[in-house]
């Protein structure tokens, strides 16, 4: 199993950690800005923070791996954006940019 990539637990490379049992969690909340008259914007932003752990085939757990970050988002058209993302976690800092995904 790995621990970390862009898309699932950002702020660490992916494959930097690898183990036969891996268990991470992370909580996001996202937000599209609104423009005046109550339409949404083309903007929003996302803040994120999780914990991961990498153990071995018997469960033995080793120390647990925090990442938190914030990141930009930018619509460019109807569920198409432009995402950057910076993410750090222990000893590691990372930055994410991406075209598809949806809000």
């Amino acid at each position: 199993s790995l621990l970390g990539s862009g898309y699932e637990f950002r702020g660490y490379r992916e494959g930097r950690f690898r183990a036969p049992q891996t268990f991470s969690a992370t909580a996001e909340y996202r937000h599209m800005f609104t423009r005046s008259g109550g339409r949404l914007s083309r903007h929003g932003f996302t803040v994120f923070a999780g914990l991961g752990v990498l153990g071995d085939r018997r469960f033995q757990l080793e120390g647990p791996l925090p990442q938190v970050g914030a990141g930009y988002r930018f619509e460019l058209q109807p569920r198409a954006n432009v995402r950057i993302d910076f993410a750090t976690g222990v000893k590691s800092t990372a930055v994410y940019f991406n075209f598809q995904e949806a809000f």
